[in-house]
C-alpha cells in the first residue's frame, strides 16, 4: 500500500503525478491513499482516476489502512 501527500516538494501535484507514473508504467496496481489538508472536487476527481482513495480525517487514514492491510480495500467507486 502506499499512502501519500498529493502536495510535495513545492509541486502541488506531484503526489498525484507520481502515482499516475507508477499506474502508467504498471510499476505499482496496489492500493493508494492519499491523506490530504483538504478534499476538494477536483482531487477527489483526479483520485478516483487513478484509483486512489483521498481523505483528510485521521480516523479515515486508519480505517483506510486497517482495510488495505486485511486486503479489503476495493477501489473507489
Amino acid at each position: 500500500m502506499i499512502v501519500s501527500d498529493i502536495d510535495r516538494g513545492g509541486n502541488p501535484r506531484e503526489g498525484l503525478e507520481h502515482i499516475g507514473r507508477l499506474r502508467q508504467e504498471d510499476r505499482y496496481t496496489g492500493p493508494v491513499v492519499f491523506y490530504a489538508g483538504r478534499v476538494t472536487p477536483e482531487r477527489t476527481t483526479l483520485t478516483r482516476q487513478l484509483r486512489a482513495h483521498l481523505t483528510s480525517s485521521g480516523t479515515e487514514i486508519e480505517r483506510l489502512v486497517l482495510r488495505a492491510a486485511a486486503g479489503e480495500l476495493p477501489p473507489p467507486a
